[in-house]
């Protein structure tokens, strides 16, 4: 016998007459599945261990057994507005959003993140997007979805607090701004476009000569491909797949060099759009700066 319950977010209201007058029919279960969550793929079973919870309450504050005018009273009789308020201040900051209680913060649990690993490692950054945006309906709060280690680890994050992307950057938000008694100056440092492409030229023939492929060698044998933050890291992502794969060095040097590229003009991408313009200082080749010539930026 099957009986199928379908009144969602309604408090299954109709579920206990049903189960009252079905009784004999449906006897002891041997199992009862809600289907409350998501599956990212039809090759696996997908279990929901837990979801996020509520926890809620009454707060009243009475200072009188009767009513009194304020015109005689007031400033006398203590405010019950205000000593809720207080209540409520030891609980949530009033002024940032910031929940005070230590207990209702949690780290990332290693359960958490090997389950978030093994499921990159049964699909890639396909199957973990999948589930991110089954976790997201609203979605992705601005995420770059083409980097595995911030979807990893966003996933990571949504599964342990049972909070959307975008209520994470809302709750990130309010939070206090570290150091505000500080002056806070900046300056983006840069170089010139053939400079910049010489250097990583060079420092990637460094990385070659230094023994980078014997390095990622070792790494292999100590398991790196299980780490997923830096087995997809400029450099040892190239090396992993040269090993695997074959190919020439000089190849895996442009590689090497074209991935790093690709990083430097996200990094500049980024900096352009958070940095003013008047804090960008190009350092020409073998131009030496000190820290007093340089264009500080303050108050941004």
């Amino acid at each position: 016998h099957f009986l199928i319950e379908t009144c969602e977010e309604s408090g299954s209201y109709d579920l206990p007459s049903y189960l009252e007058s079905l009784t004999k029919d449906l006897g002891e279960p041997d199992l009862i599945v809600v289907l409350d969550s998501g599956g990212p793929d039809y090759e696996h079973i997908w279990v929901t261990e837990a979801l996020r919870g509520l926890v809620a309450g009454n707060l009243s504050v009475k200072v009188l057994n009767e009513g009194v005018h304020s015109g005689m009273s007031g400033g006398v009789i203590p405010s019950s507005f205000r000593i809720q308020r207080m209540l409520l201040n030891r609980v949530e900051d009033s002024d940032t959003g910031k929940i005070l209680i230590p207990e209702m913060h949690v780290e990332i649990s290693e359960k958490v993140r090997n389950e978030a690993e093994k499921l990159f490692e049964s699909g890639g950054l396909f199957k973990i997007l999948e589930k991110l945006k089954v976790l997201n309906p609203d979605g992705l709060a601005g995420l770059d979805a083409n980097n595995p280690l911030r979807v990893l680890r966003a996933l990571e994050r949504c599964m342990q607090t049972g909070l959307s992307l975008n209520e994470l950057k809302d709750e990130f938000a309010k939070m206090p701004v570290p150091y505000q008694s500080f002056q806070k100056k900046l300056v983006w440092l840069d170089r010139e476009n053939d400079d910049l492409l010489a250097r990583i030229e060079q420092r990637t023939q460094q990385m070659l000569e230094a023994g980078m492929i014997e390095e990622t060698e070792r790494a292999i044998e100590q398991g790196i491909e299980n780490h997923i933050s830096l087995a997809s890291s400029v450099g040892y992502r190239e090396v992993i797949e040269f090993l695997k794969n074959g190919g020439e060095v000089e190849n895996l040097s442009r590689s090497i060099t074209r991935s790093t590229r690709q990083l430097v003009s996200k990094q500049r991408k980024w900096f352009r759009k958070r940095f003013p313009q008047q804090s960008h200082f190009i350092i020409k080749p073998d131009e030496y700066v000190l820290p007093e010539d340089l264009p500080w930026v303050a108050g941004t």
